[in-house]
C-alpha cells in the first residue's frame, strides 16, 4: 500500500469533500505537498475488535456443525448409492437374474449415509469444542 495517500488535517480543512475524494486529473488542488504516505501515518486511531457474544459464537458453531454433517451425509448417500448399484449389477450378472435396484437404496445407500453422517456430526462437534477451548 505504498501508493495509498491520506490528506493531512491542514489540507482537509481547506478542501471540499468532493475535491478531496474525487480529484480531477488536471486539478492542482491535490498536490504531493499536502499528502502523507499511508505507511508513515501512525496507527493510534485503530480501534479494538469487538468481542462476539456467546449466543453469536454458539449459533455460528452450530451452523458449521450442521452444514458439515449435511455435506458428509449427502456425500455418503451418493457413495452408498454408487456402491449399491455396482453391487446389484455384479449380483445380477453373477446370479443371472435382473436385480431389484431398490435394494441399492434400502440396504446400502441409506445405512451408509446415516453412518457417515453420524460420524461427521461427532467429528465436527469435537473439532468445534476443541477450537472454542483454544480460542477462549
Amino acid at each position: 500500500m505504498l501508493g495509498t495517500v491520506i490528506p493531512t488535517e491542514a489540507r482537509r480543512s481547506r478542501a471540499k469533500w468532493r475535491d478531496l475524494h474525487f480529484p480531477r486529473a488536471n486539478d492542482s488542488t491535490v498536490s504531493r505537498l499536502h499528502v502523507v504516505p499511508y505507511s508513515v501515518m501512525s496507527a493510534n486511531s485503530m480501534t479494538e475488535p469487538q468481542r462476539r457474544s456467546r449466543l453469536s459464537i454458539f449459533f455460528t458453531s452450530a451452523v458449521r456443525v450442521l452444514f458439515t454433517t449435511l455435506i458428509f451425509t449427502a456425500g455418503g448417500m451418493g457413495l452408498g448409492l454408487l456402491l449399491g448399484i455396482i453391487g446389484m449389477i455384479t449380483y445380477g450378472l453373477a446370479a443371472g437374474v435382473q436385480p431389484d435396484m431398490r435394494n441399492a437404496y434400502r440396504h446400502v445407500a441409506i445405512p451408509l449415509a446415516i453412518t457417515i453422517g453420524c460420524a461427521a456430526f461427532v467429528g465436527a462437534l469435537i473439532l468445534e469444542v476443541r477450537a472454542r477451548r483454544t480460542r477462549a
